[in-house]
């Protein structure tokens, strides 16, 4: 603003210096016999002239004598005041804000007058709709052709720059705490995969109905909800890139809604006007984004009330420029009647960690604004307290088909064949290789890239080669599955591959294809998963 404000000064300055001169010139070189009203007429015009050079500045700029009274002002700034010109004029600070807001003003000006130093100021303002933005003005004195000082103010509405900047540090926050959470959920997956498979495995020399059975089951369930803890860290975590498919929300929205609400008494209103335009979205990201929404809404309506829920398609006009890039997009407006959330907390819900909630890990809202960036879209949430909260979402909309939905089937698939397992991690070669070996399979390992391609090339050479190979995408330094898989399709055009990851945050999981992979394991997994998508690579034209 500073430079702005600098030349909009200079601009009037010179102005207005040039408006004396005129009307000094026709003062000096006016004949005798000018009539009094010609010299008026020209004095006018001049007037004029001035009023159009600042009311054609859309910032306001007002003109105070050394009384603190308004003498020019342009049309920006009535409008900004929300009084005419002609109720302005002549007038202060005092017949219009209260006696200490006004004092504040009037000391503020004070100040500039008496050190006649530009100054820059940024406060809070509320307009005469009770709207509160956040304004910067720049205040500067020179004097009149008799010597009087006059203060020129110059204002600009930088709320949505401040809103803006609100965005980049609070992306820079979740970059930074991303990079710690995906490396400890990484390890963890790593961990948590060790673990499901050996339960996994000791349930099937278990019996059901026993009493280890039943702990074992227990226990099974207790890791699966670690493992949902460590998705939200990887969701927020740096570069995880959402697995997309191009759908429509509204079904989304409908069915992650209705989940949430089953057995709740509060009641929800759909409003789908039209058919929404299709969006490429990871469903099971933007599914949690609504759960997370309508969980916040449901926990702050705890006795009853109701949620309404509108999708609706827009397109950018300049009111979305500031946050929307694109040109079309599917808005989703949650409102609930809850007990709102405080002025002071507002900026603060979509940090990390931070919760008003007693019981509560504060990674909801973090977690779908981080959702909904990877998304290329826009989430904000307005609220005031006893009035409710409105979350808004943007989804860029897309011109790509909508495809029929595959659902796959929850049984066990066996198999047959020869795979080279290849991790890093020793407890996730044993668990794995148990189940696999459970499920048909033979199995040989790897700890790096370089010793799996060693081992694939050597089986090639002695005509036993292996039917399969899944590779850890990250090694710690080593080689990872991408570069080995690159360097054995080189050796092998038929290669079948599938790539497996504990740190869901590498673009080449969402476009594994297109790095020779066939198939994708993401950490932890159970034996039914890695038998299906197994068996999907080895038999592409059989069932899954």
């Amino acid at each position: 603003m500073s430079g702005d404000a600098d030349a909009t000064i200079e601009v009037l300055k010179k102005q207005i210096a040039r408006l004396k001169a005129k009307i000094q010139a026709a003062g000096n070189h006016r004949p005798s016999t000018l009539p009094t009203t010609e010299n008026s007429l020209k004095n006018n015009q001049l007037q004029q002239f001035l009023d159009n050079i600042i009311n054609a500045i859309p910032d306001p700029i007002f003109v105070k004598d050394e009384q603190h009274r308004w003498i020019i002002l342009n049309i920006a700034y009535c409008e900004f005041m929300g009084y005419t010109k002609e109720e302005l004029l002549g007038k202060s600070d005092f017949d219009f804000f209260p006696k200490e807001e006004a004092e504040v003003f009037w000391a503020k000006d004070d100040e500039v007058f008496r050190s006649e130093k530009e100054n820059i100021n940024v406060e809070l303002f509320t307009d005469s709709t009770g709207e509160t933005h956040v304004i910067e003005t720049k205040k500067a004195i020179f004097r009149d052709d008799q010597d009087n000082k006059v203060l020129v103010g110059i204002i600009r509405d930088i709320t949505h720059f401040r809103r803006l900047e609100e965005e980049r540090l609070r992306a820079s926050k979740l970059e930074s705490i991303g990079l710690l959470a995906g490396g400890i959920a990484h390890d963890f997956n790593n961990i948590l995969t060790g673990i499901l498979g050996y339960i996994n495995i000791a349930g099937k020399l278990t019996p059901p109905e026993s009493r280890i059975g039943e702990l074992l089951r227990k226990a099974e369930e207790a890791s699966f909800r670690a493992t949902g803890l460590t998705r939200q860290l990887l969701t927020f975590s740096k570069g995880g890139e959402p697995i997309k498919t191009v759908t429509y929300l509204h079904d989304v929205v409908r069915d992650s809604t209705e989940l949430v609400l089953r057995g709740t008494a509060i009641t929800c209103e759909f409003d789908f006007p039209v058919e929404c335009w299709p969006v490429e979205i990871d469903i099971g990201q933007i599914s949690q984004v609504i759960n997370n929404l309508v969980i916040n809404s449901v926990q702050a309506m705890p006795e009853s009330g109701n949620i309404s829920i509108r999708c609706e398609n827009i397109e950018r006009t300049p009111e979305y420029s500031d946050f929307l890039s694109g040109d079309r997009y599917v808005r989703i407006s949650i409102r609930d009647e809850g007990s709102g959330i405080s002025e002071e907390d507002l900026p603060r819900v979509f940090d990390p960690y931070f919760t008003t909630k007693t019981m509560g890990s504060g990674l909801g809202l973090a977690t779908s604004y981080s959702i909904i960036k990877r998304h290329q879209g826009h989430i904000t949430l307005d609220s005031k307290p006893g009035k409710g909260t409105t979350a808004v979402v943007y989804i860029p909309a897309t011109d790509k088909p909508v495809r029929d939905k595959i659902v796959p089937e929850g049984r066990m698939q066996r198999g047959e064949g020869r795979i080279l397992f290849m991790d890093d991690e020793k407890i996730v070669r044993e668990a794995a290789g148990m189940m696999l070996k459970d499920l048909g399979y033979r199995v040989e390992y790897a700890c790096t890239g370089g010793e799996a391609i060693r081992n694939y090339i050597l089986a090639s050479e002695q005509n036993d080669r292996f039917d399969l190979v899944i590779m850890d995408l990250t090694v710690p330094g080593g080689m990872g599955g991408a570069e080995a898989v690159t360097r054995l399709k080189a050796f092998d055009p038929d290669l079948k591959a599938i790539v497996s990851s504990g740190y869901l945050t590498d673009p080449i999981l969402s476009n594994f294809r297109n790095y020779g992979f066939q198939g994708f394991l993401a950490k932890p997994y159970q034996a039914e998963e890695l038998g299906r998508i197994i068996y999907k690579v080895l038999n592409p034209a059989g069932e899954t």
